[in-house]
């Protein structure tokens, strides 16, 4: 992609009103390790000038506007491009999971919820959207335990309290052991 853009001679926003997603789409399949680097040096020489610039937002927000736009191979591709550069990138790791649930690819969308919270332990909406996809998984013990931390984290986020406390009215019922009411 970066080398697509300095053949064209292109900044930022150029690019940008071209069509940024296609050209990152059309160049993660062909970029090779010798692009990256050029990329690093580039990003070296013009780190804030809005010029090779891919900051972690920029990276997430595109990903999440592919989301949104409903393409998520997209969201995917913006996603790795943004850990390619910012591997601690919780958030990426998180819409990445949404992509891939959207995909109905539900053990990555696990495994990518669980590496967000292992990169940022506090991270709240992470823990909870974790507890979702254990208790669709049939995972109970795992996601009363995420909805437990998410819980701790945002004690006052009423979303994840709603989560929580539905989970443990559904499960406690239907839970063996337990009195059902007739």
């Amino acid at each position: 992609m970066f080398f697509w853009l300095i053949e064209r001679n292109l900044s930022w926003l150029e690019a940008h009103h071209l069509g940024f997603e296609h050209i990152v789409k059309e160049t993660l399949y062909t970029t090779d390790l010798e692009t990256f680097n050029k990329h690093r040096e580039l990003r070296k020489q013009y780190y804030g000038a809005q010029a090779y610039d891919f900051t972690d937002a920029s990276l997430f927000n595109a990903a999440n506007q592919s989301l949104t736009a409903n393409k998520p191979d997209d969201a995917i591709a913006f996603a790795q491009l943004n850990l390619a550069f910012n591997a601690r990138s919780a958030r990426s790791y998180q819409v990445m999971s949404q992509a891939y649930q959207r995909k109905n690819d539900k053990d990555k969308a696990i495994q990518a919820l669980e590496k967000a919270v292992e990169i940022d332990p506090s991270y709240a909406a992470a823990h909870n959207d974790l507890a979702i996809a254990y208790e669709h998984e049939g995972q109970l013990d795992k996601a009363r335990k995420a909805y437990e931390k998410a819980v701790e984290l945002e004690p006052n986020n009423l979303q994840i309290r709603q989560n929580f406390e539905l989970f443990k009215e559904i499960n406690d019922r239907t839970s063996p052991g337990k009195e059902t009411s007739q």
